[in-house]
């Protein structure tokens, strides 16, 4: 059953993938919501059971107008499709389906949209907005400058030790996705 496939799925992105646990947890929830809209809509349904090899191209494309009407991104529908289509690669190797009917569904297009910023007016008031004659507004003042002057993410941020900060050189060493450090000016 899917329920059985998702699990060894799991099992395959930890044990053969090394995936991240984020990665790990995003698969799993897009697994589920397909699941959920294939017992919904009764799609690829057999006595009540969904079969991944009644799982057919108008399923999916049923899933991704689905998302669609719920105002999902192009970026989350094109996460969605890549989640499904690592799954379906994955049931072709073992043997469970013959084809990755994934690889046929176009990627929705993605809108491009410049994020939302602040503008140096209002950062400088944010910057100010802790007292700097207490502990906890330094520290609240060191973490927001180190945040708005080297541009990393909130994870990576969160992520840092006193180990990391390189002052005689000016930089700090930061631990990204997948594991991999850059130095930061």
């Amino acid at each position: 059953n899917l329920k059985k496939l998702i699990r060894e799925f799991e099992k395959f992105l930890i044990g053969e993938k090394n995936a991240s646990k984020n990665t790990v947890f995003a698969y799993l929830n897009d697994l589920n919501q397909f699941e959920s809209f294939l017992k919904e809509t009764g799609h690829a349904s057999k006595n009540s059971e969904i079969s991944v090899a009644l799982i057919d191209r108008l399923a999916i494309r049923s899933f991704m107008s689905r998302l669609y009407e719920k105002s999902h991104s192009g970026a989350s529908m094109n996460r969605k499709l890549s989640t499904l289509s690592s799954f379906f690669k994955f049931l072709c190797r073992e043997g469970y389906i013959k084809n990755n009917i994934v690889k046929t569904i176009p990627k929705p297009k993605k809108i491009n949209k410049l994020p939302s910023h602040l503008s140096v007016d209002e950062m400088f008031r944010l910057l100010g907005l802790p007292d700097a004659d207490s502990f906890s507004g330094a520290r609240d003042r060191a973490i927001l400058e180190v945040f708005y002057g080297t541009g990393i993410r909130i994870s990576e941020l969160v992520g840092l030790s006193l180990n990391d900060l390189k002052l005689s050189q000016r930089n700090v060493k930061v631990v990204g996705k997948g594991n991999k450090e850059r130095l930061l000016p």
